[in-house]
């Protein structure tokens, strides 16, 4: 059994994805995962390595202090998102596709019809600049008018760009403060500042007022191909490349952004308790009246002119794209994907979904792994 290490970077909700990719490679491969905690000094980390003496090591830098040094002489080192790649080229780098990550932020913005578009950085970094540039690429070539800006008061920028807007923050802290700051002045979301985020870090997401619409990058994904360049590394093939790009998995779609045809403050309530509730709890129509605040009739007839559906219709919509993005995942299960969709009756959702999609999941799973 071979020991490898990895590096923490950080505690964040993302750093236990990664860590799942990572143990997943290493059962299957019959490794010893031995993980360093994000505190760990590079004197430390020195110590691990002669004491656990690894067959390689993977650094996850994208908040970490514990930097790349001599104690790594010739073991197989592979780095994920470090803060400049330039920097790490004489060993394998994992980054996150920045330009795949603004293509799929635009789109959910673009679907506003705004004229205007900005980029908001959390902090002014090689990464955040590559968000930014690959932004304002889509956004010209759709033809719409990106604002450059360097400021940094995040109220005063709102201030001085044209209205309506949508932005791209350069992640969640960075969307969270701009909700902030937009509701400081006054100003309504999403109709006229819509705003995404970046990494879907849900305790930050699903508590703001409203809630942040964000682009989810692999992670998972990411900690398993962190290995796999690793292992490749560790054979001594040398075909792994010396930069790799993973993927985002997909956009959450939150109030940030929920344009609706008829503006109304219960549908948004009613949506919102939808989004919320459908994949944890078996809710039924009358719950979701009830979150709406008014009769049935009204909740009815107001649900279905501002979104074109009814009530029903958008709970399965919700439990839908839950089941795709899950199917994604060739280790889950389809009756265990099942188990998320909040129905009691598996045959029903399977039915459900084949009328919806034109596909049976297991038809819809081999079409998208492909």
């Amino acid at each position: 059994m071979q020991i490898v290490l990895f590096i923490q970077s950080s505690q964040r909700n993302n750093w236990n994805k990664k860590l799942s990719g990572a143990y997943r490679f290493a059962r299957e491969h019959d490794w010893l995962l031995q993980v360093l905690p994000y505190t760990a000094t590079p004197s430390e980390v020195r110590q691990a390595l002669n004491f656990w003496k690894p067959a390689g090591c993977m650094v996850d830098m994208v908040n970490s202090r514990t930097m790349p040094n001599r104690a790594f002489r010739s073991l197989p080192v592979v780095f994920l998102d470090p803060p400049d790649k330039g920097h790490h080229m004489h060993v394998p780098v994992l980054m996150h596709d920045s330009a795949a990550t603004a293509q799929l932020a635009a789109e959910e913005l673009l679907k506003s019809g705004f004229s205007d578009y900005a980029y908001v950085q959390y902090r002014d970094n090689p990464w955040n600049r590559a968000r930014r540039e690959a932004f304002r690429h889509v956004i010209t070539k759709a033809g719409k008018r990106f604002h450059e800006s360097s400021e940094k008061d995040t109220r005063r920028l709102l201030s001085r760009l044209p209205k309506p807007c949508g932005i791209l923050a350069g992640n969640d802290a960075a969307a969270a403060e701009t909700i902030h700051a937009a509701n400081l002045l006054g100003l309504k979301i999403p109709s006229q500042i819509a705003i995404v985020g970046i990494d879907n870090e849900e305790l930050v997401c699903e508590n703001e007022n409203p809630t942040i619409s964000s682009v989810e990058p692999d992670f998972e994904g990411a900690g398993y191909m962190l290995a796999q360049i690793l292992a490749a590394e560790m054979d001594k093939k040398g075909s792994a490349p010396r930069v790799s790009l993973y993927s985002p998995l997909r956009l959450v779609k939150r109030g940030s952004t929920s344009m609706l045809p008829k503006d109304d403050p219960r549908v948004r309530r009613g949506m919102e308790f939808i989004r919320t509730k459908a994949l944890s709890e078996r809710i039924t129509v009358d719950d979701v009246v009830s979150a709406m605040g008014c009769s049935r009739r009204l909740a009815t007839m107001r649900f279905r002119e501002a979104t074109g559906r009814s009530i029903c219709d958008e709970a399965l919509n919700v439990r839908i794209e839950e089941a795709k993005r899950l199917l994604r995942d060739p280790w889950r299960t389809i009756d265990s994907i099942v188990d998320f969709s909040g129905y009691k009756s598996a045959s029903y959702f399977k039915k459900a979904f084949k009328r919806k999609t034109g596909a049976t999941m297991r038809e819809w799973r081999r079409m998208h792994l492909d």
